[in-house]
């Protein structure tokens, strides 16, 4: 789908489902910003032999992962956990694994469901269960964010309310640890590189310890040589790293 039919600057996006009698969906290109699009902006659909003179009508964001939590009204209480456990009981206890966020995209109130946390959880034996009265809600406006560890009891409250409530949670875990989302697949070197470094390092494209993440070239028939991650996306890394061969 292109912005312009005389200069064809670029692709923006790619028709998802639709009919032209009827109107047609675009799954926006990674590189473009949803804030880039307008309503009333005049397009061309580029086919396989023709193309269709169009115009954007409407923009909507949906969510394309799990990340982005919704809590309908009626939705119930999650229940309760450390989120540590996604890499089972091998971690001794005295070593977190990492820091959570939860980003309030919508106003956080007891009455629909804002995240249940047991304060001082962190440090308690992992057979000890909080007491109900040991258990607060996280209430926030739209907007805050709720910082708390992997060793944190918490939960998403029962929504209550007669709206949605809507959070973001991003994760930071230990360089060395597998990540609970595989970002080399959710996001593979050909969109990374159009990422920010400071944000590919943070994915995964980087050094994890002294040695762990480098790679080979499947396809580089001249050069075999072990090469940092930071590579396979266009940069050069900005911390030492030990390639073993």
């Amino acid at each position: 789908m292109l912005s312009n039919p005389n200069d064809r600057p670029g692709k923006i996006g790619i028709i998802t489902q639709g009919a032209l009698s009827k109107g047609v969906e675009m799954k926006l290109d990674a590189s473009v910003s949803i804030e880039e699009v307008v309503a009333g902006t005049f397009v061309v659909i580029q086919g396989a032999q023709y193309d269709f003179f169009s115009m954007i009508t409407d923009a909507r964001i949906d969510a394309s992962n799990e990340g982005i939590l919704l809590h309908p009204p009626g939705e119930s209480d999650q229940l309760l956990h450390r989120d540590r456990d996604a890499w089972g009981g091998y971690l001794p206890r005295d070593i977190e694994t990492q820091l959570n966020t939860m980003w309030a995209l919508t106003d956080f109130t007891a009455e629909n469901g804002a995240t249940r946390v047991a304060p001082g959880s962190a440090a308690r034996p992992k057979e000890r269960e909080p007491a109900p009265e040991e258990i607060v809600q996280a209430e926030m406006t739209r907007g805050s964010v709720l910082f708390f560890t992997g060793s944190v009891i918490h939960a998403g409250g029962g929504n209550n309310s007669n709206d949605v409530r809507m959070g973001l949670n991003v994760d930071y875990c230990l360089d060395w640890l597998r990540q609970e989302e595989n970002q080399y697949l959710s996001c593979p070197p050909e969109i990374a590189r159009t990422l920010p470094q400071e944000l590919t390092e943070l994915m995964g494209y980087t050094a994890g310890g002294i040695a762990l993440g480098y790679y080979s070239d499947p396809y580089d028939q001249e050069e075999r040589a072990a090469k940092q991650a930071e590579n396979a996306i266009g940069y050069e890394p900005r911390q030492e790293g030990i390639i073993i061969v």
